[in-house]
Order: structure tokens, then sequence, then C-alpha cells
């Protein structure tokens, strides 16, 4: 019977430390939903991604990574409301190569809130 190599034993542990330094670098985005309505669909765009996160109870939040290389911009957001007011606008501001940046979006029921260090009232349009 045919020993397996010491170094394949080794992979699992490879994949997790590689998977753990990737989300540790990759730059995040978190929503909250702080209104008193279910969010039936969410999504923030950069440059170079498109992040959907779906639906949030209130009180729910979600957290999404992006890509690293992305090209200069801002944050471009479109927010459905169970009540069918939807809440879209650019916030923040995006760079290339945002080594670990956390940056959060906090919906009311009439607001957005960008924090990446302070925070910021989005201007927000309601369709």
């Amino acid at each position: 019977m045919k020993r397996y190599p010491n170094k394949i034993l080794y992979l699992p542990f490879l994949f997790i430390i590689l998977y753990t330094l990737g989300t540790i670098f990759m730059p995040q985005v978190t929503i909250l939903n702080s209104s008193n309505m279910r969010i039936v669909d969410a999504s923030i765009s950069t440059s170079y991604s498109d992040l959907k996160f779906w639906s949030l109870n209130d009180g729910d939040d979600k957290d999404l990574y992006y890509s690293i290389f992305q090209k200069e911009g801002k944050y471009r957001y479109h927010f459905s409301l169970k009540n069918n007011i939807t809440l879209s606008g650019e916030c923040g501001y995006v760079k290339n190569f945002e080594f670990g940046k956390h940056v959060i979006f906090l919906i009311s029921d009439d607001k957005v809130i960008y924090s990446s260090g302070k925070n910021v009232v989005c201007e927000t349009f309601e369709i």
C-alpha cells in the first residue's frame, strides 16, 4: 500500500490560510438595514464589480467582498424597499488597490448613510 506524500496533507491547511488572508486584504462592503421595511433588492456597483445583496429584513446586515482592481469612481447603490420606494444614488469613493478597506451603507426609511471612518449622509433619490 502506497502512502500519500506528506505534502498532500498540507493542502487543506494551505487553502485555509490563503482564504483567510484573502478575506483580510480584500475590500468589503456591508449593508445594514435600519429601516422599518424589508429591503427586497439591494445592489452596490463599483467600476468593475456588481455586488448583489438581494433581500434584507429590518435589522439584518450582509457583507460582500470585491476586487482590489478598480477604476477610480464612486459607489453606486440601488435599494428597493417593500413599500415600493427605491433609494438610489452615488456615495463614497473607490480607488485601485485599497487593501482591507471596509465600508458600511446604513439604510433608514428615507436616507442612506455611508461610513468609511466618518459618516456621510448620501444624496439619495427616491423613485
